[in-house]
């Protein structure tokens, strides 16, 4: 009541392939696990846990201060929340500069010069608003005042808060 058998061919060559590919694919995925955040052996690390804010780039210029910021990682679920820019001599105790939330709240847009289309750094009700990825160079005005007590100075110390609490510094230089 059947019909002929059928022939089922071997391929014990793709069953070799497909568990090469499937210890290929393990390795390399608990590699780069490892690699970033210390998983299998070591002290796990999350480097999202805290925003992380780099300041490169940042000096003082003219009348102005160009604050380069850029947000290579933290969480993504919220931006990191700058609330104050203080800028320091280095003979001096404490800042000759001061922006507050009240100041960096009222930065027009065209002081905020962002090198990224949809990750951009802008003026929120607080303060700066920074979100991940996002990179600018925000243009902070300098009084006469403060440019006077820096006459003699060919750098300052910038440093910048979140609202977290947590700061960031970057030694700047005074250009001509």
């Amino acid at each position: 009541m059947s019909s002929s058998s059928i022939a089922v061919p071997q391929h014990r060559n793709h069953l070799s392939a497909g568990i090469v590919m499937l210890v290929i694919g393990i390795v390399v995925s608990l590699g780069t696990y490892q690699y970033q955040h210390h998983g299998l052996w070591g002290k796990m690390v999350n480097y999202n846990k805290t925003p992380l804010l780099v300041l490169q780039g940042t000096a003082i210029q003219g009348n102005q201060m160009n604050l380069t910021i850029y947000r290579p990682n933290g969480p993504d679920t919220y931006g990191s929340f700058v609330e104050k820019i203080a800028l320091t001599a280095p003979n001096q105790s404490s800042p000759v500069a001061v922006w507050t939330p009240s100041t960096l709240k009222n930065i027009a847009k065209n002081d905020i010069h962002n090198d990224y289309l949809y990750e951009r750094i802008k003026a929120g009700p607080f303060g700066l608003v920074v979100p991940l990825s996002a990179k600018a160079t925000i243009d902070l005005p300098l009084s006469k005042a403060t440019l006077k007590s820096l006459t003699h100075e060919k750098q300052v110390k910038v440093t910048v808060e979140d609202v977290s609490g947590l700061k960031w510094s970057y030694e700047s230089p005074i250009l001509p």
